[in-house]
């Protein structure tokens, strides 16, 4: 369907430029015949939230495809946003030479984000604070897809391959066979590794999580939140909050959390309840399985 070709080094720095400087001042965009003007790149973020959600025809085009089609479709996003990961956060450290291996024709149809693609890459390097909100904006997007596949999975029998085959479906956010024996607890979860999961924590409550041993909770209340047992509290911002050890995440965490990774979780919230969690560590992201959202 569509395929992106970028190249990695085990030292990114080796190979990719620091731009002499980046601008945040207005940018002119050519957009279906229209010519957009914004004065921020927060104003362009809010102008592409709406592209952020599936369209409807997307939605029904593969409600009436085979589960087989489904599961596929669900995979290539799954794999995309993957890719996308390191995209942005090379893009948050002012790195910006990866824009030559990213083409618009890797980019889905869907909702114009190609076109916005085509038209950004063809601004100069030095307004990459635009491209970063697109980039962002863009992963929502693939996210949002697939949770959408996601809740028409059940309806469509997705269980064919396992009544069929005895074979387990390897997306279910509740296979167990993806958890190695002793990572169940009779309390917390462990989260399969690279999938994002859907977590649903009611308004003014909390639920209890664990970054490899570390104990943290999960807070919902004015906005959502992390807090951890040192007193220490994280707002989670709109779109993907890195956690973990790094300087150049969201939410840092200091040199006590020795079994945290230095990308350890990514924390979208996604709606009133709904917050998605993925899991990038090794040693694992645990969680209550009553707040997981089926």
């Amino acid at each position: 369907m569509f395929k992106l070709n970028i190249i990695y080094k085990k030292n990114p720095r080796a190979h990719i430029r620091k731009s002499p400087e980046t601008s945040t001042g207005p940018l002119r965009l050519a957009l279906n015949g229209q010519v957009l003007f914004f004065r921020t790149p927060v104003d362009l973020a809010h102008s592409l939230k709406p592209r952020e959600e599936p369209s409807s025809p997307y939605i029904c085009r593969h409600a009436s495809s085979t589960t087989a089609e489904l599961l596929a479709e669900m995979a290539r996003l799954r794999e995309q946003r993957s890719r996308f990961t390191g995209l942005l956060h090379d893009c948050q450290r002012g790195l910006y030479s990866w824009t030559e291996h990213l083409s618009a024709r890797a980019i889905h149809e869907e909702n114009d984000w190609r076109t916005v693609f085509h038209a950004l890459l063809m601004r100069p390097a030095a307004q990459l604070p635009y491209l970063q909100c697109a980039v962002a904006g863009y992963m929502a997007y693939l996210l949002r897809s697939e949770m959408a596949l996601r809740l028409i999975q059940p309806f469509k029998g997705a269980n064919e391959a396992y009544a069929t085959s005895g074979t387990p479906d390897p997306t279910s956010v509740l296979d167990l066979a993806a958890i190695k024996p002793g990572e169940l607890s009779e309390t917390l979860r462990r989260l399969p590794q690279g999938e994002p999961v859907l977590i649903r924590v009611a308004q003014g409550c909390e639920v209890s999580l664990k970054l490899a041993q570390h104990q943290v909770s999960l807070s919902h209340r004015s906005g959502w939140s992390l807090s951890t047992a040192h007193g220490e509290r994280f707002g989670l911002s709109a779109g993907p909050n890195v956690v973990g050890r790094s300087h150049e995440n969201q939410v840092v965490l200091d040199g006590r959390w020795t079994e945290v990774s230095r990308r350890h979780l990514v924390a979208e919230p996604l709606a009133e309840n709904l917050i998605a969690l993925t899991d990038l560590s090794s040693q694992g992201t645990f969680i209550e399985p009553s707040a997981l959202a089926s």
